[in-house]
């Protein structure tokens, strides 16, 4: 089959694909690199299933619903942010998450939760066995 790379313009072309049949892949492994799963948007997959999609209005992580963490590292934190897939959780500073939303952070860290244009908000927020202490300001 003749497959047209390259246009007169010098534009790289290729088809469509999908998420198990890739537009553009590894020789070795099919179903994992890029496809446009509609006009206007671009995707990518691994293993046969999408994990990626950016188009017009949005970039979606785990469109599928899969069992599929996701995590974002810092200079110095590797889970500086962390999706648990399995659980619906997420941390902060915390790969295992217990709770709907866990921060894991060291006793001297202070966290702002600020609530619209009154600039109220919680300054300092400390555990004391099993009392949280919030100062408002």
């Amino acid at each position: 089959a003749w497959v047209e790379l390259l246009q007169l313009d010098g534009t790289l072309t290729l088809e469509d694909g999908s998420a198990t049949n890739c537009a553009l892949a590894f020789r070795d492994d099919l179903n994992t690199g890029i496809f446009s799963g509609a006009d206007n948007q671009f995707n990518i997959a691994t293993g046969g299933a999408e994990r990626l999609q950016i188009d017009s209005t949005a970039v979606v992580f785990n469109d599928e619903g899969l069992d599929t963490d996701f995590r974002i590292e810092g200079d110095t934190e590797a889970n500086l942010f962390y999706v648990d897939a399995s659980t619906d959780r997420i941390g902060i500073g915390h790969s295992s998450p217990d709770r709907h939303f866990t921060v894991n952070a060291s006793a001297t860290t202070r966290m702002n939760i600020k609530s619209g244009s009154n600039k109220c908000f919680i300054y300092y927020l400390k555990y004391f066995y099993s009392f949280c202490w919030c100062f408002l300001i």
